[in-house]
């Protein structure tokens, strides 16, 4: 293994928005890669990402939240492969 991906999820409690009637979540993701030196026992620091913060809507909790767990990390992950 070269690299490693490590990251922290946040996500708030699904709420009713006022203005739609519908679920809105938010989730907060960091993320960082490091390159693992085998010889020299050590980790670098090649990207990062975060904290990004993203919300979404459904028409249940459940599905609010899903959402923004996957436009959250669909969004970190094409920033953190652009950053490459």
């Amino acid at each position: 293994v070269n690299y490693i991906l490590l990251g922290t999820v946040d996500t708030s409690v699904p709420k009713i928005d006022p203005d739609t009637g519908n679920y809105s979540a938010d989730v907060l993701v960091n993320i960082q890669l490091y390159k693992i030196d085998m010889d020299f026992e050590s980790a670098e620091l090649v990207a990062s990402v975060g904290p990004e913060i993203k919300t979404a809507f459904g028409t249940s909790d459940v599905i609010a939240a899903n959402l923004a767990l996957k436009k959250t990390f669909d969004e970190a992950i094409n920033s953190l492969i652009y950053k490459l």
